[in-house]
């Protein structure tokens, strides 16, 4: 089944009634906010980083930075008391903003909500490089995403098989504990993005603990019965 980051959003909200919605992207990531089915929130923000000030796509960017910085948005998300129940993070590709929108997203996400991650399964190393690259681009947001669920013992997460790989943090839920061995290899091949790239291909099912699409939802439906 082909399924794409925005439809998981909509499957998941559908399934557990969520009504809030934050997308955190820049003006070149992300890129589906049209596709958000805004009838079943009462709230759909978007934060949006590496933003020209005369950008624009026809729809709200309601937290918006020009540059890498986001901080200040992320402090009136925090001073306004905002929480959603399930975010797409489609971040700039590198790194450190990798995985600093992870610890945003999950300083707002709701006790019971959910955490969409993009292009955490890369197809190719070649569309894999600590710095951005013209052509397709995923960067090292799959090594952010590695680091960030397997240092944060009291998440649960999943990777599903589709578009790229997206991620799925649940900070409610029973958490994931993927074999300690392996991650002791990750964390030794990490400074290395294209030996990373190689163990992570090699070990994909048990370390980014990856389902199908079938699988998730069969998963998702067991959960709310």
């Amino acid at each position: 089944m082909a399924w794409g980051k925005t439809d998981i959003v909509k499957h998941l909200s559908v399934l557990k009634g969520y009504r809030s919605y934050l997308e955190i992207c820049t003006a070149s990531t992300g890129g589906e906010f049209a596709k958000i089915d805004r009838s079943l929130f009462d709230i759909c923000h978007r934060l949006m980083y590496r933003c020209p000030d005369d950008f624009t796509d026809g729809l709200p960017v309601d937290f918006r930075a020009r540059g890498l910085d986001t901080a200040r948005c992320v402090e009136d998300l925090h001073r306004k008391g905002r929480r959603y129940d399930i975010m797409l993070v489609d971040s700039w590709h590198e790194y450190e903003t990798s995985y600093r929108d992870l610890e945003t997203a999950l300083s707002l996400v709701t006790d019971n909500g959910s955490i969409d991650v993009h292009d955490c399964l890369p197809p190719n190393a070649r569309i894999i490089s600590p710095t951005y690259t013209r052509g397709a681009w995923c960067g090292v947001t799959f090594m952010a995403y590695i680091d960030f669920v397997t240092r944060n013992k009291t998440l649960r997460y999943r990777t599903i098989d589709t578009d790229y790989g997206c991620g799925l943090i649940q900070p409610g839920e029973t958490p994931t504990r993927p074999p300690a061995a392996l991650v002791d290899l990750w964390n030794e091949s990490s400074g290395d993005p294209q030996a990373a790239f190689r163990l992570m291909r090699a070990n994909k099912r048990d370390l980014l603990q990856l389902v199908s699409v079938d699988e998730f939802i069969r998963a998702e439906a067991d959960a709310t019965r």
